[in-house]
């Protein structure tokens, strides 16, 4: 297996009343990728996070390695993002909805040794990533979109004054 090819782009974009608060590759998590990992520095552009993501071919030397390794992600992957805030002015009771895209493509040239002799194929692979039926957004209308849907929520007043626990009565 010899000049393996590997891009892929994940996006993530906020709702409205929602925004970053951590906007550093330690954000993120990403599960099932496998032999793939983060390339370069996340970007965080107002509310779209996009992260380049490649298969480390160090660790792919045959054909089979790669198909195994492209085959094991079909059970899904997550990425997990921390530091999102929902604004103080966001109105309890609204919904906001977060949406998520997978793309990629993927290619190699790969010999094989036949009775004839060797002879090389070149595997290539794109696709976009749909959700999973078992994560699905109860109010997404398409049952393959990649969102979520955040319902804001009435914030906890802060007492006024704040209680001092280290006063005696």
């Amino acid at each position: 297996l010899s000049d393996v090819n590997s891009t892929f782009e994940i996006t993530l974009e906020l709702g409205e009343d929602l925004s970053f608060t951590q906007t550093d590759l330690a954000a993120i998590k990403l599960g099932n990728f496998g032999k793939f990992e983060i390339v370069g520095d996340p970007i965080f552009a107002g509310n779209k996070l996009t992260i380049k993501v490649k298969l480390n071919d160090d660790t792919i030397k045959t054909y089979a390695q790669l198909r195994a390794e492209v085959e094991a992600r079909t059970s899904g992957m997550d990425v997990t993002v921390s530091g999102i805030k929902v604004s103080e002015t966001a109105e309890p009771g609204k919904k906001s909805v977060i949406k998520g895209t997978v793309t990629g493509q993927m290619s190699a040239i790969a010999t094989l040794d036949t009775p004839l002799g060797k002879r090389s194929f070149h595997p290539s692979f794109t696709w976009t990533a749909v959700q999973d039926a078992s994560g699905k957004d109860s109010e997404a209308t398409n049952p393959e979109a990649i969102q979520a849907t955040v319902l804001v929520q009435k914030a906890d007043p802060k007492p006024n004054p704040e209680p001092n626990p280290n006063l005696s009565p």
